[in-house]
């Protein structure tokens, strides 16, 4: 039987982790560090270690909650060398080496945060233990990566911590918030700042549902993130609509150029018969030769003729510079084809001896805009032109074709392709093979693709060169 006064000071012992823990809950650190203190005092260590390693462990969890981290960091060393002493690589060991961990990342001391990090993940895979105190870790020596900036280590780190809070606790649930918190900041480091967004709303959406109060910590934190990442798309956003608009400017302003260049060698042709008519028809009244009965209506006509088909080219070219691109309408294919090449290509093509074989579907409707199909003609013709000019074989194909609720055409050449290494970036900004080019031609391309609901895609082409499949929905009846 023990003598009296060691059952006394177990009474005592005993009252004063009571004090203690009531001390902690209602927040009174200071007074629940004293009562821990004291009990420390009323029990010898080498008897009963358990008890003064745990008086120790909750001083040095007091001093680190009230941020005194000196005083944290060595209750707790106390703490981790008695518990080593009991038996090591033990659950308790790992917990202490975690809260160490914390303590020097308090500490702003990164290098000595992350070693005991890794003690006490050592650990933890010992036990084998998918349990949430290694989440914790994982989380912890995460942050510690981000603050050093190696944010692919720090990421991976996350989310295995994230997997396990999923597992173990679901998606709605304040640590696995607080996991998609931590992934939105890193991938708004990296960059990736939709990508962040996605991941805050994650955190905000898990808060929303476990309906953790307005003024908890990692509710203020996760709605910080997530409004400022929202203000920040909003501006990106608008960035990139000033962007988009000062790109279109600029690409409009090189269809206007190619097509003006297009229809001056075009007019030449009517215009050299107008000359040659009229200087004709005057030649002949100078001699005498002129026969207004039988010549002059004729001449009219043909004058006439020539007329009207550059006023066609001229009411064309003022329709494309301003015609209305955001109106969509029932657009047969073949038609806008066979117009825009008649209009711009069919002489240049003549004259540099290019063959364009043409393969049309029956009725090709697409859902689409004139003005902006003829935009994206105009770009891959005359890439298409570029790409043959100089070559002993020079064929061009144009086909188009419809199945189910998609209509579209292709645009093939004999050219060299796509250069492997070009590939992956082929439809971004700036990126051109043409000393004259400003490379915006099928980044434009895809983006009125894009806007008129359909798709571009590169395919080597079975002439030997470049391929490009246009995809449009269809018009429905």
């Amino acid at each position: 039987m023990k003598p009296d006064n060691f059952r006394k000071k177990e009474r005592q012992y005993n009252d004063a982790i009571k004090e203690a823990g009531e001390r902690r809950k209602n927040g009174f650190l200071e007074g629940a560090t004293l009562a821990y203190l004291k009990a420390v005092n009323l029990l010898p260590q080498d008897k009963y270690p358990e008890q003064i390693e745990a008086c120790f462990y909750n001083i040095g969890l007091n001093y680190l909650d009230s941020k005194q981290y000196d005083f944290a960091e060595d209750y707790l060393q106390r703490s981790l060398v008695i518990n080593e002493k009991r038996g090591k690589n033990n659950f308790d060991t790992a917990k202490i080496l975690d809260l160490l961990g914390v303590v020097n990342y308090g500490k702003k001391n990164l290098q000595k945060a992350e070693n005991y990090y890794q003690r006490a993940l050592v650990i933890w895979e010992m036990l084998g233990n998918k349990n949430s105190e290694i989440a914790t870790t994982l989380n912890n020596l995460g942050t510690v990566f981000q603050d050093k900036g190696e944010l692919n280590q720090s990421e991976d780190l996350h989310k295995k911590s994230l997997a396990i809070r999923q597992n173990i606790f679901g998606n709605n649930h304040p640590d696995t918030a607080s996991s998609f918190n931590n992934l939105g900041c890193i991938y708004e480091d990296q960059g990736k700042v939709e990508k962040a967004a996605q991941y805050f709303q994650y955190a905000k959406e898990a808060l929303d549902a476990f309906r953790l109060h307005n003024d908890h910590p990692v509710t203020k934190i996760v709605k910080q993130n997530h409004d400022k990442l929202q203000e920040q798309l909003i501006r990106l956003e608008h960035e990139k609509l000033e962007t988009q608009a000062a790109l279109y400017q600029r690409k409009k302003l090189e269809y206007l150029g190619q097509m003006a260049t297009l229809m001056a060698h075009n007019i030449n042709q009517p215009i050299a018969v107008l000359r040659m008519a009229a200087s004709g028809a005057l030649s002949d009244v100078n001699e005498n030769l002129f026969n207004t009965e039988t010549e002059l209506k004729p001449l009219l006509e043909k004058l006439l003729a020539q007329t009207e088909r550059l006023s066609d080219m001229m009411g064309n070219f003022r329709h494309f510079a301003r015609g209305d691109r955001t109106v969509l309408s029932a657009v047969n294919l073949n038609t806008v084809i066979e117009a825009i090449y008649q209009l711009l290509f069919v002489a240049q093509y003549q004259l540099e001896q290019i063959d364009l074989q043409k393969e049309f579907s029956a009725s090709p409707i697409a859902h689409a805009n004139e003005w902006a199909l003829q935009e994206m003609l105009i770009s891959l013709l005359s890439n298409a032109r570029a790409a043959v000019k100089d070559k002993a074989q020079k064929q061009v194909a144009i086909k188009t074709w419809q199945q189910d609720q998609q209509v579209g055409f292709c645009i093939e050449d004999s050219g060299d392709g796509i250069a492997a290494e070009n590939l992956p970036k082929l439809f971004t900004p700036f990126l051109s093979s043409k000393e004259e080019g400003m490379g915006l031609g099928l980044y434009f391309c895809r983006q009125i693709a894009h806007d008129l609901g359909g798709s571009i895609d590169y395919y080597p082409s079975p002439l030997g060169g470049a391929g490009f499949k246009i995809s449009l929905p269809a018009q429905q009846d």
